[in-house]
């Protein structure tokens, strides 16, 4: 048993909390978070964030493709619970009722040129 293995049982705990809070930050954050976007990036990204998912799937004794999955499909159900939560335009549309201004004739009091007399104008 090498050094490295000796150690990877202490870890592993540590890197499984990291996993489900990023889970967690998924399913809870606004989408617009800090938070929710790591936890987006770890899962989908390439570079540092794929050497970091790569990384803690060799502590969990996973391949890093099953953690992206993992996260791919969080982040799939998420976007569709999103999509059909009723956005705070269309909940004001179903709770306040539509008001159409009535209309009301104005009437103009005009005077025809060459004559004194007025008359009423609708417009």
């Amino acid at each position: 048993m090498s050094a490295a293995d000796e150690h990877r049982p202490n870890y592993r705990a540590l890197w499984a909390a990291v996993v489900i809070q990023a889970l967690d930050d998924i399913e809870t954050e606004p989408m617009a978070s800090v938070s929710f976007t790591d936890a987006e990036a770890f899962f989908t990204r390439m570079g540092a964030w794929g050497e970091a998912r790569m990384a803690i799937a060799d502590f969990l004794d996973l391949h890093p493709d099953d953690l992206e999955r993992v996260g791919r499909r969080a982040l799939a159900m998420r976007r569709a619970g999103e999509a059909s939560r009723p956005t705070a335009a269309r909940l004001r549309r179903a709770i306040l009722p539509v008001r159409t201004p009535e209309f009301v004739p104005l009437v103009i009091q005009t005077k025809p040129q060459g004559t004194g007399a007025g008359f009423n104008q609708a417009i």
